[in-house]
């Protein structure tokens, strides 16, 4: 067939006789490895990127070089109905058979002949070596397509094991020699393992299907589905490519249409594009733009973390990198990673999926997730619990203790919620939950979001999961966000012990905190042991006692006992105006934390106050002392030299202490007095994280305004000043 009547498939896998097909790296690397003997590969990448088409366009090639392909689409052809690791070999052997045309009733009754306890290992081995390979004696190529969805099954990891055994056996053996395995799939074959698992360790050779590259050999390639050989073609798929990002269902589509339209300029293209695609998807779209969109919904509340990275992403965050979601991100296609930099994919997605869209998507979902809620028939009160993750955010799975799988996994743990209100619904905001060790501001925003959002839902209150280590941070964190218009509780909670632990305080922390949740206290808590501190004014005293938290420089507001006695002259009062929240949600990023023990030499540190091509790479610093604010201030471990470049910089400098000092005591010793009059800010009696969650609210406020750049030193020391320690916010000293 004449090269001009190929025509652009848009969806599936492309014909190679008939379709435009882009050779690429990964192609070179599939057809090295999959001619080789034995050969273990791995093909993943989100959806539509060609993993399919890439195995087909070889099929040929490969069997001139005397290796039969055999490819099976795991979810259609097995599916997910067998109870045991070995009724999933037998559904495999019933495809195998099929494909190879072996008796069907040879090769499943060697299996079903096999114990039910018997190992997937054992399965596999009696499936390839006692029967298959007893029948062919030519080199197999078993490719097994969308095998994403074993990880639904309870032996998930007895499949994986199994092939691991089965890689083993082909090392001890002659008589699997011809046996080769292709795995096809959105995800590495091994993220599918249990978390912390032997299995986790790569199994094949990792081959990552990525976007079309913007070269010549693209360029060329994909001219041929054009009746047009003119060299103007050059740069009117250039631009496409452009425009799509090298996305390669994108690029199909926009090529399709203009194919079909007769866009053979630039400016056509330009102007087409246009009409294809609205901006922020309020209106005309793309096929993948909207499958996107699509399974984003379908999530629901790990989509909420997954946009919130996304919309961190957009505003320039370094953090957004790592964070929590960006997993389904790059799942479903909506962003892709270079050098471990997430980036968007191209000028449509650029304009389709802007900042304005992922606002609009966060309040749909947030307003739609019901992830799951348990019911009971007593008391009119409706509370909302969030599960970040961390000791208490954990279930026990056989001897292991990981993270749920979904929201309804980790509510069956506390069934005994039931008779707290009429409506306790859980969401798995942070997935997979995680250790609060990587909480981070990108998720202080995330939950501070989620609960503005869904403020108006008819919740009487909020209980937030967390890990101990960082809950001080993440509730202070909320808690500016939230501001002082708050007039509902948001309670966090965690615990020592995970909830398996019979005697532990998981159980009794949970249902507490769910208690205190009914309770008319328009603040942000922390509720551990026997007692309910401010947030802003608690801090971790303990890690392994029941009674783990403190409040040094403020009374407890409530403690349990036989029932919750609030001091309620103690509670913030509750709004009198009918002002809604103020959100006031980001935290600004690259902090220099600086913690003084003796010995410590600030020339370490000095170098992260110098400008980079024109930027300071430093937006604030903290110096965390031991007492009262005393810093180093003999040399060569003075501080105070430090700081004052930092002021001359114009580098906000505070001060804080590891153990909340009585209001006024660092004016009455030198040392604790010589960073100030360097150019420093005390953070006074505030907690420790209370501080670091405020300047970091603070700079992120003030660093906004136009004339910041443009403040000399003084002037942008006392604006922090004043609004770091002018007067409290939510009650932080």
């Amino acid at each position: 067939m004449d090269k001009a009547a190929l025509r652009f498939q848009v969806g599936g896998t492309v014909n190679p006789r008939l379709g435009v097909y882009v050779q690429r790296e990964e192609d070179r690397d599939f057809l090295q490895l999959a001619s080789k003997p034995q050969a273990w590969i791995n093909v993943h990448g989100c959806r539509t990127m060609g993993k399919s088409s890439l195995y087909a366009q070889h099929r040929h090639t490969l069997q001139r070089r005397g290796v039969r392909m055999v490819a099976i689409d795991m979810a259609a052809q097995i599916g997910h109905q067998q109870s045991t690791g070995r009724d999933w070999v037998i559904s495999l052997a019933e495809a195998v058979s099929a494909e190879l045309e072996i008796e069907r009733q040879l090769i499943v009754d060697s299996i079903s002949s096999l114990p039910n306890y018997v190992t997937v290992g054992t399965a596999f081995e009696r499936l390839f070596l006692n029967t298959v390979f007893r029948n062919y004696e030519e080199r197999l190529l078993f490719v097994f397509d969308e095998y994403d969805y074993v990880r639904r099954l309870e032996y998930c990891d007895d499949i994986l094991f199994g092939l691991r055994h089965l890689q083993s056996l082909q090392a001890r053996t002659d008589v699997l020699d011809h046996l080769s395995m292709c795995f096809v799939g959105l995800q590495p074959l091994t993220y599918l393992a249990t978390a912390g698992a032997a299995n986790m360790a790569p199994i094949a050779n990792s081959i990552e299907m990525a976007d079309f590259p913007i070269t010549k050999g693209t360029v060329d390639a994909l001219k041929a589905g054009f009746p047009s050989t003119d060299r103007s073609l050059n740069t009117v798929v250039r631009r496409i490519l452009q425009l799509s990002g090298g996305q390669p269902l994108v690029t199909m589509e926009i090529l399709n249409a203009a194919q079909r339209q007769g866009c053979l300029t630039v400016a056509g293209v330009d102007l087409m594009t246009r009409e294809l695609v609205a901006t922020s998807g309020q209106g005309k779209d793309l096929q993948l733009f909207e499958a996107i969109e699509r399974a984003l919904i379908a999530e629901g509340g790990k989509s909420f973390a997954a946009l919130r990275a996304y919309e961190s992403l957009l505003q320039g965050s370094r953090e957004s990198h790592t964070a929590p979601g960006v997993d389904l991100l790059l799942l479903v296609g909506l962003v892709r990673r270079r050098k471990g930099i997430l980036e968007a994919k191209g000028e449509l997605f650029e304009r389709r999926f802007d900042s304005a869209w992922a606002k609009r998507m966060l309040s749909r979902i947030a307003v739609q997730i019901t992830q799951y809620r348990g019911r009971a028939k007593t008391k009119g009160k409706k509370i909302c619990v969030i599960n970040t993750g961390g000791t208490l955010g954990m279930v026990q799975k056989g001897d292991k203790v990981v993270p749920p799988q979904d929201a309804e996994e980790f509510r069956n743990q506390f069934t005994f919620l039931d008779s707290i209100a009429e409506e306790v619904a859980f969401i798995n905001l942070i997935t997979p939950p995680r250790d609060s060790i990587n909480i981070f501001p990108d998720q202080w925003t995330t939950i501070a979001r989620y609960i503005y959002l869904r403020r108006k839902d008819g919740f009487q209150g909020f209980v937030v999961v967390h890990g101990t280590d960082t809950m001080a941070y993440t509730a202070s964190a909320v808690a500016f966000a939230l501001g002082r218009n708050l007039c509902f509780p948001v309670v966090f909670t965690g615990a020592q012990t995970t909830p398996d632990v019979a005697y532990g305080d998981a159980h009794v922390n949970l249902y507490r905190a769910c208690e205190v949740a009914t309770k008319d206290i328009p603040e942000v808590v922390i509720s551990f042991g026997n007692f309910v501190f401010r947030a802003v004014r608690a801090q971790k005293k303990d890690d392994r006692r029941f009674d783990g938290f403190e409040s040094p420089t403020y009374p407890p507001l409530a403690e349990i006992t036989g029932e919750i006695n609030v001091r309620r002259e103690l509670l913030r009062p509750m709004p009198k105006s009918a002002k809604d929240i103020d959100l006031r949600d980001e935290f600004e990023s690259s902090i220099l934390i600086v913690p003084q023990f003796p010995g410590l030499e600030p020339d370490f540190f000095e170098h992260l106050l110098q400008e980079y091509n024109g930027q300071l790479s430093c937006n604030g610093v903290i110096v965390q002392t031991l007492g009262a604010g005393n810093v180093a201030s003999e040399p060569p471990y003075s501080f105070i030299p430090f700081v004052e470049q930092a002021y001359r910089q114009g580098i906000p400098v505070i001060v804080t202490s590891q153990y909340p000092p009585d209001p006024g005591t660092h004016t009455k010793y030198t040392p604790a007095e010589a960073p100030i009059n360097a150019g420093a800010v005390h953070a006074g009696n505030m907690t420790q994280s209370a501080a670091v969650a405020k300047f970091r609210w603070v700079l992120a406020n003030v660093q906004r305004r136009k004339a910041w750049n443009r403040m000399p030193s003084s002037e942008k020391r006392n604006l922090v000043s004043r609004l770091m320690v002018g007067k409290p916010i939510i009650g932080e000293f």
